[in-house]
């Protein structure tokens, strides 16, 4: 069923690594929670996934869906690149920010308040 936020940031922080085989993602919420606590991600190419994955923080950016199908294996069988990847999320994870602070960011994109009345 469905979480609260602090709820899915709670289940999130218990995770391994985040995989996303979305060919396109328009914003990339799961990806960006992800990220704030500390947990790699694995994701395929496109659309506005490159602003959340990166690979100092344990993060890598693949082609399609067998690429990243290969990546996945190699951290079951690899778990030192696994245990890495992690470390390297956790060390790396932003701070939080608010998203009333993210929209405000992104009206000022697209010229303000007034695109709205539009």
């Amino acid at each position: 069923g469905p979480l609260s936020h602090e709820d899915t940031l709670a289940v999130l922080a218990g995770a391994d690594v985040l995989l996303s085989a979305s060919s396109m993602e328009s914003y990339g919420m799961a990806l960006a929670d992800a990220r704030v606590t500390g947990v790699p991600i694995l994701a395929c190419a496109g659309g506005h996934s490159a602003a959340h994955v990166a690979v100092h923080a344990g993060g890598q950016l693949l082609n399609n869906p067998r690429d990243l199908a290969v990546a996945c294996l190699e951290l079951v069988r690899e778990p030192h690149v696994l245990a890495d990847r992690i470390e390297r999320a956790r060390r790396n994870a932003p701070s939080p920010r608010p998203w009333a602070l993210a929209a405000s960011e992104l009206l000022a994109q697209l010229g303000g308040s007034e695109c709205l009345a539009k």
